[in-house]
C-alpha cells in the first residue's frame, strides 16, 4: 500500500533540506484522501519524533513533504541518521503507520536544485514578526531577509509546490479576477500553501466595498491548496473556492464579511475545513452546488447574522464538533437535496432554530 522515496532539494530558508515522497496504491482498502497523510521525523535513534505535520498532494495518490534539516528544532547536529515515518487513514477508517526504516545519513543531505521554494511577505514594520528579518518591498527578492510587501507579488512568482509565509501585519493589496471581481489574494496555481503567523497577527483586508464582488482569498479550479493561520476580513466572501479539490483551510479567522466567511461552490470536493473562527458575517460557512465529500470539523461558526453553517445541494460531507451559536436565524441549515451528510457532536444554541433540515434525505445526526 505504501512506499516512500526522497531527494535533496534547495530550500531558500535552509542550507540543507530533504524532499520526501509517499506513494499509495489501491491495494487493500486504499487511502482515505479526505485526510492528508502526515509525516514526522527524528535525528538519530535516541531522539523523539517531531510532531506530525500534514503532507501535501503531489499528483495522483503521491504526497510530499519538505524536511528542513537546518531549521528544524528536532535536528540539532549532524553526523547521525535522519529517520521519517508516515501515518495515514485507509478507507476502512483504520490508521496505519509506515515501517520505521526510511532513513538517510545526514552527511549526504546537501544543497541541490529544485523548483520547490519558500517565499516571504512582510508589511513595512518588523513588529511582531516571526518569519522575516526586514520590512517588505515588492522590489526585494522574496527571501526571509528580503521579503516582498504584497502576497500578490509572491504568488506571481510561486509555482506548484511552493509555500508563501506571510508575516505579522495588515495586507491590503488586491488583484483583478475579472472586470467585475477583485481579490486580496488570487491563488491561480495548484499545490500552493499560504501560511500566516496566527489568525490575529496576519490579516488579509482587501480595499473596496464589501457589497461588491470582493474576495479576501480566491481560487478556482485548483487542487492541493492550504491556507493556514491568518485572518481574512471586510470582503464579500472572506475565502471563496470554486471547484477547488483536496485542499484545506485550517486555523484561520474569517470575520466581518458581508456575505459568507468561507464559501465553497461549484463542485469543491474532498476538502478539510478545520479549527477556524468564522463569525460576524451573514453566513459563516456556505457550501453549495455539489460541494461534496468535505470534512468540516472543530470550527466556530457563531454570531453570524443569518446562518452559521449552510449546506445547499451538497452531499456526503462529514460535519463534526462545530459550534454554531447565537446566529440570527439558524445554527446549522441542510437543504436542497444535500443527502447523506453526517453530523456528529455539533453544538447549535441560542439561535431561532438550532438544526434545520429540509428537502434532503439519508443524513445521520448523532451526539449533537
Amino acid at each position: 500500500v505504501f512506499q516512500s522515496s526522497e531527494t535533496n532539494i534547495y530550500d531558500t530558508s535552509a542550507s540543507n533540506a530533504l524532499l520526501v515522497y509517499a506513494g499509495f496504491s489501491d491495494s487493500f482498502s486504499g487511502l482515505d484522501s479526505s485526510i492528508m497523510p502526515r509525516i514526522q521525523w527524528k535525528y538519530g535513534t535516541g531522539s523523539m519524533y517531531s510532531a506530525l505535520s500534514d503532507m501535501r498532494l503531489f499528483q495522483g495518490e503521491t504526497y510530499y513533504a519538505v524536511i528542513n534539516v537546518a531549521a528544524d528544532p528536532y535536528i540539532s547536529h549532524g553526523g547521525e541518521t535522519l529517520y521519517w515515518r508516515v501515518t495515514w487513514r485507509d478507507k476502512a477508517g483504520n490508521y496505519d503507520t509506515s515501517p520505521v526504516n526510511d532513513a538517510r545519513s545526514s552527511e549526504y543531505i546537501d544543497i541541490a536544485s529544485s523548483s520547490i521554494t519558500n517565499w516571504y511577505v512582510n508589511d513595512t514594520s518588523t513588529t511582531g514578526d516571526s518569519y522575516t528579518l526586514a520590512v517588505g518591498s515588492d522590489t526585494n527578492s522574496g527571501s526571509a531577509s528580503s521579503p516582498f510587501k504584497s502576497v500578490a507579488k509572491a504568488l506571481r512568482l510561486a509555482t506548484a509546490g511552493d509555500t508563501v509565509f506571510v508575516d505579522a501585519g495588515n495586507f491590503d493589496s488586491y488583484v483583478n479576477i475579472s472586470s467585475s471581481e477583485t481579490a486580496g489574494v488570487n491563488i491561480d496555481k495548484d499545490s500552493i500553501t499560504l501560511i500566516g503567523v496566527d489568525s490575529n497577527a496576519t490579516v488579509i483586508d482587501p480595499p473596496g466595498s464589501t457589497g461588491a464582488n470582493l474576495y479576501g482569498i480566491y481560487a478556482s479550479g485548483r487542487v492541493a491548496l492550504s491556507i493556514r493561520n491568518l485572518a481574512v476580513t471586510d470582503a464579500r466572501y472572506g475565502i471563496k473556492w470554486s471547484n477547488v479539490d483536496r485542499s484545506s483551510i485550517r486555523g484561520d479567522s474569517v470575520n466581518f464579511n458581508s456575505n459568507s466567511g468561507i464559501y465553497l461552490t461549484s463542485g469543491s470536493d474532498t476538502n478539510t475545513i478545520a479549527g477556524n473562527y468564522d463569525q460576524s458575517s451573514n453566513y459563516g460557512l456556505y457550501m453549495e452546488v455539489s460541494s461534496n465529500n468535505n470534512t468540516v470539523s472543530s470550527n466556530n461558526f457563531s454570531s453570524n447574522s443569518t446562518i452559521g453553517l449552510e449546506l445547499n445541494a451538497s452531499s456526503n460531507n462529514t460535519i463534526t464538533a462545530n459550534t454554531a451559536n447565537s446566529c440570527g436565524n439558524r445554527g446549522i441549515n441542510i437543504e436542497s437535496s444535500s443527502n447523506n451528510n453526517t453530523l456528529t457532536n455539533n453544538t447549535a444554541n441560542s439561535n431561532s432554530i438550532g438544526f434545520y433540515i429540509i428537502t434532503t434525505k439519508f443524513c445521520v445526526l448523532d451526539g449533537n
